[in-house]
């Protein structure tokens, strides 16, 4: 089993650059007086499916 980690690192650092640019644009338009919870379980789901 001959894997590019060079190549999977690459890949994975350019999805959690997006993702935390997402994050950080649509975080800021939560309203900070709502149960924000359910949005940051969601994204941790996301994150942690194979």
């Amino acid at each position: 089993m001959n894997e590019d980690f060079e190549e999977d690192n690459r890949i994975a650092y350019a999805g959690l650059t997006a993702l935390a640019e997402l994050i950080e644009n649509v975080g800021s338009t939560l309203d900070p007086d709502e149960d924000n919870r359910p949005y940051f379980v969601a994204w941790g789901l996301v994150l942690s499916a194979p």
